[in-house]
């Protein structure tokens, strides 16, 4: 007798497969532990979900698989990240290899309202957490990159966040890591260990003991109206 598929695993299929036009296939094995497991192919993509079961009759997602050309890649973010790689793998496969440029590469500015909306979304919540203690910009930085700038003149420390820009449009903001720093014109990053409190506890120290130790990697420095910042005031 064939178990009955559970509801959460049911959702799931429905869910995807309204989504992408494709049915996935589904198959439930007791070997070496009760699971079932969702497939979603197309020529290029393979997702693979596993429920396991947690108390009574109750089954939870336990993980996932996705693999693009047979190669195995980093899990989608969300759903909408996932349609987007099993619509364009190539799409992700540029976005995933191609580096983001250095702080060697100079912002160029461009009007907020031109900017993407995670770009224009991530502007502001920077200018929330900075205040009047810094000046933002935004714009872009190669052919393939959007960027947000936090320019604090008081400690001579420039923050920047970066956003892979897509052929579509999408933008995705780069994680790894969250932001590059520059005190003095010299690369800090690693020393901010990717938490933006120790960027604004830099603003709460005299200006003299303000920059970490400086490391080798240099940017050219300059004051912020090179780059056409422009100040943006936080929103209550």
């Amino acid at each position: 007798m064939t178990a009955p598929v559970p509801a959460t695993v049911r959702e799931c299929v429905d869910l995807l497969h309204q989504a992408t036009g494709v049915m996935p296939h589904i198959d439930r094995t007791d070997t070496p532990a009760p699971r079932w497991r969702l497939r979603l192919a197309n020529d290029r993509v393979l997702l693979t979900m596993d429920f396991r079961p947690s108390g009574g009759r109750r089954w939870v997602w336990r993980g996932s698989t996705l693999s693009i050309d047979r190669q195995r890649v980093e899990p989608a973010e969300n759903l909408d990240h996932f349609l987007r790689v099993f619509a364009n793998p190539d799409q992700e496969y540029e976005r995933r290899t191609v580096p983001p440029p250095t702080l060697e590469t100079v912002l160029q500015a461009r009007p907020v309202t031109d900017a993407p909306a995670l770009v224009a979304k991530g502007l502001r919540r920077l200018a929330r957490r900075f205040g009047t203690s810094a000046q933002c910009a935004v714009g872009t930085v190669g052919s393939a990159f959007w960027a947000v700038e936090v320019h604090m003149p008081k400690v001579a420390a420039v923050l920047r966040v970066t956003f892979h820009r897509a052929p579509d449009g999408s933008c995705h903001e780069i994680d790894d890591p969250p932001f590059l720093v520059t005190v003095d014109g010299k690369d800090v990053t690693a020393q901010m260990g990717g938490k933006l409190e120790r960027v604004l506890a830099m603003l709460n120290r005299p200006a003299h003991d303000a920059a970490p130790a400086p490391q080798a990697v240099s940017r050219p420095a300059g004051p912020a109206r090179d780059v056409g910042v422009e100040h943006v005031e936080p929103r209550s």
